[in-house]
């Protein structure tokens, strides 16, 4: 992707619920997913990538499944993908040549050689979906840093509006502060801001339970604090925990 077109979605992210180089990670899985249903099911590198990984890790098999289902009706990709790989899992298992006996005869003592047999069973690369998610997430991190160092009169409102970095990217981005020290400082401000009004909501939610508050109402702040803390330590959005609601907060 170009430098014009991630800073185009950074802006939009920047908007959306929660960590926006989480939610350019999510939307770069989609694409993979919306093209490979579409047009590479047969393809033979995406093949290729999808045995040396064993398949997606769990949260992008489940993309890939629900998605296909969704848009589509059936799960003819999926089929295909994994009528592929339980073939080359169900080879390797044939041709595996286990020991007959014990690493230890009666008598006789082990060779002390360890044999690891399912070699042939362990992935050599990581799921492809979020490789592809992961090489967005970092040009766009790296994207907004550059920003927030040559507009900041432009980019630091712009973020300060926004649900904030999670954590995981926050850290490479204070990884990055040697490179740049000005965003990394700006950004290590609005987290301490973040986290003390967090912390202030968090502490007025616990207090409001006590016997003595009960029929004061939640605060706005009180209300959406929990959510906001919790999507910046697990990369989830904010939204993902809706419908997890206090009665008071009805």
């Amino acid at each position: 992707m170009s430098f014009s077109l991630t800073v185009i979605e950074l802006k939009q992210a920047l908007q959306e619920s929660g960590c926006p180089l989480c939610w350019i990670g999510r939307n770069a899985a989609e694409r993979y997913i919306r093209h490979l249903l579409w047009e590479s099911v047969n393809d033979g590198e995406t093949r290729r990538y999808f045995i040396a990984g064993l398949g997606y890790c769990p949260e992008h098999t489940h993309m890939l499944a629900s998605r296909e289902t969704e848009r589509h009706g059936d799960a003819l990709g999926v089929n295909v993908l994994y009528e592929n790989l339980a073939s080359v899992v169900a080879g390797r298992l044939e041709a595996l040549d286990l020991p007959k006996e014990s690493g230890s005869r009666k008598g006789k003592p082990s060779s002390g050689k360890s044999h690891k047999q399912a070699g042939n069973l362990t992935p050599t690369s990581v799921c492809r979906v979020c490789q592809m998610a992961n090489s967005s997430t970092h040009y766009a991190l790296k994207t907004l840093l550059e920003e927030l160092e040559s507009t900041p009169g432009d980019w630091q409102p712009r973020y300060a509006a926004s649900g904030g970095l999670c954590l995981s990217h926050f850290r490479q981005c204070l990884n990055a502060a040697d490179r740049y020290p000005g965003p990394a400082s700006f950004l290590r401000e609005d987290t301490l801001c973040r986290l003390k009004r967090w912390q202030e909501g968090l502490q007025g939610y616990i207090r409001k339970h006590s016997w003595d508050l009960r029929e004061v109402p939640l605060a706005e702040n009180e209300r959406q604090s929990w959510r906001e803390v919790l999507a910046f330590f697990t990369d989830q959005p904010p939204s993902s925990f809706e419908g997890q609601e206090d009665e008071r907060s009805r």
